[in-house]
């Protein structure tokens, strides 16, 4: 009986010990924000971010009442470091203290987050004892603008802080004069993090036999468009087809050099755009067709949806097409709830329902043009050999979907005539970089570039496929002249970033995005560090207290006991 009792207090000892539990690593950080019933109005939160090891990844957020916003934007920065700054965040416990505010909501502390993860693993120089930030840190390790920065600034200054990085592509000016806090400009994770992958000497190139699959398939789609114009301007009065035919013929020049060059999906992209222009210019002359093109758009979605019902099985190669699509199938129905709108609203403006409906239309044909390629792939690649990789399409699904749900709910900006579509978030950095200088550009450009070479380093060269057509045509447009360079050349990241996310969800064999927030609302603000030690000296006296006890009964005398026979 005393070996037991013993053997208890042994492991009643361990089992209470709490130096386990102790944080491995703290930073101090601040937390840059504006308050939600006043813009104009700063603010600056105090935050301690803890690391310790773990069985998975975990986010626990304390002392505040945060949104879903807080939480993916720190599940999503989790990634980007993971997959950018290639550190395995899998096995780590993050959490957060936040004193003295009792309400958190939006994205864009994520960039203050994942610089503190990455000074906590000892893998970023932070300037500054005093530090903060405000920038998105994006699902492909961008960082993406945010609002109200000098107001951020300006309350940072007054609170002590000395260092403040913020987005480069917000083109920030500091005209702060003379103001004591240094401002930093951050392009990318990939500009912060040390030991980072070197992409210098990895190949971007899929594999020739998927990439002529998919080549040859944008080859027949762009001759399609170029006749679907030349029928269009058929439609036209004669008075306006001379002018529209030098237009189609310039257009098929520049189909012809991309189809020389092998570049496909550039051809296409061509003559889609030069159809959908030329469409939207008929629908100023003929009106009666706009309900006919709605319910389009509208069948292009149900139907979609229904392909997807009976698809059961999709090669893992084929998941950035799934992107894609349900990405464009996004948009389309953004833009047909926002058509219906328009055309119900009191005062109606013909410009703008026309405007939607061609967006809508065009998102539309989009998603028939993915949904045959992704058929095609599909069934071309099992006939060919293929990479031999099936997964069920409904686990596929469920993980692509919530992901870029996810992504959406990360987003702060809102931009007329925009959804939460990755399509969005590349267009706004398109927009914004034309704003910028020279040298941010460059910079921008660089950071995006090395950002797409990192994500394909993670992929088999089938799975790079579809990226690098995107990237394919970025380089052409680059080599135009054209402003839209930086859009495309993000929607390649945004797409490797995505992808390399569902496909670690499936090896784990879970759904990334249904990961919760371990505490939501207020809980109670301690350190553990100081709890430890009272604990540990409490729990001794307690166990001496007890061993006293049995020793003091194991040297009591005993007595015989007289028994009837």
């Amino acid at each position: 009986m005393r070996s037991s009792l013993t053997v208890f207090c042994i492991v009643l000892l361990l089992s209470t010990s709490v130096p386990t539990s102790i944080p491995t690593n703290t930073v101090d950080v601040w937390f840059l924000g504006v308050e939600s019933s006043n813009p104009s109005l700063g603010v600056a939160m105090k935050a301690r971010v803890q690391i310790r090891n773990s069985s998975s990844h975990r986010i626990s957020i304390h002392n505040v009442n945060f949104d879903r916003t807080v939480f993916y934007s720190f599940l999503l920065a989790g990634y980007a470091i993971k997959y950018v700054c290639g550190l395995d965040v899998d096995r780590i416990l993050v959490d957060i203290h936040i004193n003295d505010y009792k309400q958190v909501k939006g994205a864009s502390a994520s960039l203050a987050y994942a610089m503190a993860v990455l000074k906590a693993l000892n893998k970023i120089n932070v300037t500054g004892a005093q530090w903060g930030a405000s920038g998105i840190t994006s699902i492909d390790g961008f960082i993406d603008a945010v609002g109200g920065l000098h107001t951020k600034i300006r309350t940072a200054k007054e609170v002590g802080v000395e260092t403040v990085y913020i987005p480069m592509i917000n083109g920030f000016r500091d005209n702060l004069n003379g103001e004591a806090t240094r401002v930093i400009r951050v392009a990318s994770l990939a500009d912060l993090c040390w030991d980072r992958l070197s992409v210098n000497n990895i190949s971007i190139e899929p594999s020739l036999e998927e990439f002529a699959v998919v080549n040859e398939f944008f080859e027949h789609r762009a001759i399609e468009f170029l006749y679907r114009i030349e029928d269009l301007v058929g439609r036209f009065p004669n008075d306006m087809r001379n002018s529209l035919a030098q237009l189609y013929r310039d257009l098929s020049i520049n189909v012809s050099r991309a189809l020389e060059k092998g570049h496909g999906y550039t051809a296409a992209n061509y003559a889609f755009l030069g159809y959908i222009r030329l469409m939207r210019e008929y629908l100023e002359l003929d009106t009666t067709v706009s309900d006919y093109l709605m319910k389009e758009s509208e069948d292009a979605v149900k139907n979609a949806l229904s392909v997807f019902n009976s698809f059961r099985y999709i090669r893992t190669s084929a998941i950035p097409l799934l992107v894609v699509i349900l990405d464009r199938i996004a948009e389309a129905q953004f833009y047909i709830n926002l058509y219906k709108n328009l055309t119900r609203a009191p005062v109606q403006s013909p410009q703008s329902i026309l405007d939607t409906l061609t967006r809508a239309h065009a998102r539309s044909l989009t998603i028939d043009i993915w949904l045959d390629l992704l058929r095609l792939v599909n069934s071309s690649l099992v006939s060919n050999g293929g990479d031999g990789q099936f997964v069920a399409f409904n686990r596929v699904y469920a993980t692509a979907l919530n992901t870029l749900r996810a992504v959406s709910l990360t987003i702060e900006w809102s931009q007329e005539l925009a959804p939460l579509s990755l399509s969005a978030i590349a267009a706004t950095r398109g927009t914004l970089a034309k704003q910028l200088d020279n040298i941010s550009r460059s910079k921008v450009t660089n950071s995006l570039r090395e950002l797409y070479r990192i994500h394909s380093s993670h992929l088999d060269t089938n799975t790079r496929v579809i990226p690098y057509m995107y990237y394919i045509y970025a380089e052409d447009l680059q080599l135009d002249g054209s402003s839209d360079y930086i859009n495309i050349l993000s929607i390649s990241t945004l797409i490797l970033a995505v992808t390399n996310i569902i496909r670690d969800a499936l090896d784990r064999g879970d759904l990334v995005m249904y990961m919760e927030p371990n505490y939501v609302g207020i809980r109670p603000s301690y350190d553990i560090k100081t709890i430890a030690l009272p604990l540990n000296i409490v729990v001794m006296l307690l166990l001496l207290v007890l061993l006293l006890h049995i020793v003091e009964k194991g040297f009591r005398p005993t007595y015989a006991t007289s028994k009837a026979i």
